[in-house]
């Protein structure tokens, strides 16, 4: 792998941190967890967090009463690091199975507003274009700060069943993994949350975004770059993919797929769906700029590909083809009467989407990725794609 990736182009304290997040093995268990000095710290001094916050009593189990189990490692282990992309400590969380709870029995309201990861982008994009600055910080046990109101009763985390006996954890705050732990932990703080969160709750500042859902942010005065050079890591290596070499294009440009009448029915109302959900997203993210004060009187484009969608939205005339998506064409009609989005046609050459669902001649394919904001490294062993210099991130 290391002969086909390139960190020249990356400041000092970025490529640290690039370096540091794909180098630290996080253990597969907790019992590798407690044989590895620095982890079994983190662990020893999670369970000494939920110990000292009262997370549970230690009770007999209530006959009849199902019990939740927790996550196969016990803990999430993570590696923190700190602003110049050094590792800071190593972090370990009990994660409760959420998906063994039982509607109705140890859980009921779930629905916790949450952030989309749009807004992360259009955030890092407003912050680019306007020169804001980007800081993070960390709620310490967030969810550890909820109360429960149902009862709810979890096994011993693995590997510390001796301190329970024969008795099981009643818990009495809200654990990550529970099923209503955002809603516990929204329906907190949501009316607090801006006058007293850094009296409340022990918050750490970690400095000028370095490193966020699993997105690595570097800036300078040319813009950002976000790279998800870690995430795109280990999904190679959990699907054994680590060891291959890259290829020019990921498909078959003459593959042919499926029957070509009814791929062409069928797109046009996948687009049209797509369409609206795209509307959708547009009417949101007018929204937020409106919320951030940042108001926006021009039309917005949402670009689509399909010249026959196209033609149904602005075509009053109902007719065979558009009976199984009218509600979505009287959506999307409005929303143009109204002039808040216009609808032009996408030509394939500025189609960045085709490089994930097409396959693309190599012409193309390195076009759409140089669109992506993504240059060609001429490697010893081959070549490969890594981000340009500095990019500047847009919505």
């Amino acid at each position: 792998m290391s002969n086909f990736i390139s960190l020249e182009n990356l400041s000092q304290s970025f490529a640290i941190l690039t370096t540091n997040v794909t180098k630290i093995k996080v253990p597969n268990s907790i019992q590798e967890a407690l044989s590895v000095p620095e982890w079994r710290r983190a662990v020893l001094e999670e369970m000494s967090a939920l110990e000292k916050n009262r997370t549970w009593k230690m009770e007999a189990l209530p006959q009849g009463k199902p019990t939740v189990t927790t996550h196969p490692k016990s803990t999430a282990l993570r590696p923190k690091f700190n602003a110049v992309g050094s590792l800071e400590r190593y972090k370990a969380r009990l994660v409760a199975k959420g998906f063994t709870q039982t509607y109705g029995v140890d859980y009921t309201q779930t629905f916790a507003p949450v952030a989309k990861l749009n807004i992360v982008r259009i955030l890092i994009s407003i912050a680019t274009n306007l020169d804001w600055p980007l800081h993070q910080i960390d709620v310490k046990n967030a969810f550890l700060n909820g109360n429960l109101e149902e009862e709810v009763y979890m096994l011993p985390p693995p590997e510390f069943e001796k301190l329970f006996g024969s008795k099981v954890c009643k818990l009495e705050k809200a654990l990550y993994g529970l099923k209503q732990s955002p809603r516990v932990w929204f329906d907190r703080e949501l009316t607090r949350l801006k006058k007293s969160l850094s009296l409340k709750f022990e918050i750490k500042d970690l400095g000028e975004m370095k490193y966020f859902l699993a997105m690595e942010v570097a800036r300078s005065k040319k813009g950002i770059v976000v790279s998800q050079h870690k995430y795109v890591q280990d999904l190679l290596k959990e699907s054994g993919m680590s060891g291959c070499r890259p290829a020019e294009t990921p498909m078959d440009p003459n593959k042919k797929l499926g029957n070509v009448t009814e791929v062409a029915r069928s797109s046009t109302e996948a687009a049209y769906r797509a369409m609206a959900n795209g509307v959708c997203e547009i009417l949101w993210i007018r929204r937020i700029l409106n919320e951030l004060n940042l108001k926006n009187r021009l039309l917005m484009k949402l670009f689509c590909d399909n010249k026959a969608a196209i033609s149904i939205a602005y075509n009053p005339v109902q007719h065979e083809r558009t009976k199984h998506i009218e509600v979505d064409r009287h959506f999307i009609k409005e929303n143009i009467e109204a002039g808040l989005v216009c609808i032009p046609f996408a030509l394939s050459k500025d189609q960045t989407a085709d490089i994930l669902t097409k396959g693309l001649f190599k012409t193309t394919f390195d076009l759409l990725v140089d669109k992506l904001g993504m240059v060609r490294s001429m490697m010893a062993h081959g070549s490969c794609w890594k981000p340009a210099e500095y990019v500047q991130h847009h919505v």
